[in-house]
């Protein structure tokens, strides 16, 4: 009888995938209780012959969608051919350390999601964004015994129980593109008073290369095409981050004025532009956070004006 789904939706990422079963199958003990549910939204990278080369000793299922269907429903699509009362969803360019199932299994709770811990790869060089981006949201938290708040849910990494996935109503399917769907989905968890716990020790190797650009781009588009929808769904959050900031929040006339005229000097693209270059020309330099922060949230606040333009 399956008890546990892991699901893998995958895009590209063979390597990290083919990683990612092994390593699977070095930690599963009781193969007869597990599946893996492998999705993959159109890769065009050879997954699917590799996948069907594969010998492979625990049960799997491998679906591909042609054209892609993105990320919410391609994660949602995972749930659906799944049969485990536990689910276990990790991204295709993750890889779990030794001890991953164990940890992530030991002393589940109905009204607990797990969320793991994802580090850079040991042999890779960590650099100071790498650093900035595993010591912010939840990573800030790791070693405290605390129920999250819902913003700092991601859906990289996480054990839910199939009952809580049905009555959040899984990924909403409206945001397109990065970003949006895993805040949404950890904020109706909230709603729902489920909590949300770290577990440091359910480490995953992420095996994925990212530079300041394609960062600052991806929050530029998901201010331009969903954060008005999430903020929409849920106002509460548009007072849990610097919106006041970046000039697109309410409040009293004389700040919301002092704000607009604020962000109308530092949310543009030329200085933008300048703060993402001279990060990008030292990127082992000991930049302060406050950069970083600046370069992503104003990017977020760039596109959300852009998109009444």
């Amino acid at each position: 009888m399956i008890e546990t789904s892991i699901i893998i939706p995958v895009r590209n990422q063979k390597k990290s995938l083919l990683a990612a079963m092994f390593a699977l199958k070095r930690q599963i003990k009781k193969p007869r209780t597990f599946e893996l549910v492998i999705c993959d939204d159109g890769s065009t990278d050879g997954t699917d012959q590799a996948i069907r080369k594969l010998k492979y000793p625990l049960f799997f299922k491998y679906f591909r969608n042609d054209p892609p269907l993105g990320r919410s429903a391609n994660r949602n699509s995972g749930f659906d051919r799944s049969a485990g009362e536990h689910l276990i969803f990790f991204d295709g360019d993750m890889v779990p350390v030794d001890g991953y199932i164990t940890a992530m299994l030991a002393d589940i709770k109905s009204d607990t999601v797990k969320l793991g811990s994802a580090q850079a790869p040991p042999d890779e060089k960590q650099g100071r964004l790498e650093r900035y981006l595993y010591s912010r949201g939840r990573y800030d938290h790791m070693g405290e015994d605390v129920s999250l708040p819902g913003r700092l849910f991601t859906s990289n990494n996480f054990l839910i129980s199939r009952e809580n996935f049905k009555k959040v109503g899984g990924f909403d399917i409206e945001f397109k593109g990065w970003g949006g769907e895993d805040i949404d989905f950890g904020l109706k968890l909230e709603d729902l008073g489920v909590k949300l716990k770290n577990v440091p020790e359910a480490i995953t190797y992420h095996y994925h290369e990212r530079a300041i650009k394609t960062l600052a781009d991806d929050f530029y588009n998901f201010g331009e095409k969903s954060f008005a929808y999430l903020i929409k769904k849920h106002p509460r959050f548009l007072d849990q981050i610097p919106g006041h900031l970046l000039g697109i929040s309410g409040g009293f006339f004389p700040a919301r004025l002092i704000f607009k005229l604020v962000s109308w000097f530092t949310i543009n693209s030329a200085a933008l532009k300048f703060a993402e270059k001279l990060v990008d020309s030292a990127p082992d330099y000991n930049w302060p956070d406050f950069v970083f922060d600046y370069i992503f949230w104003g990017n977020l606040g760039l596109g959300y004006k852009k998109r009444s333009e």
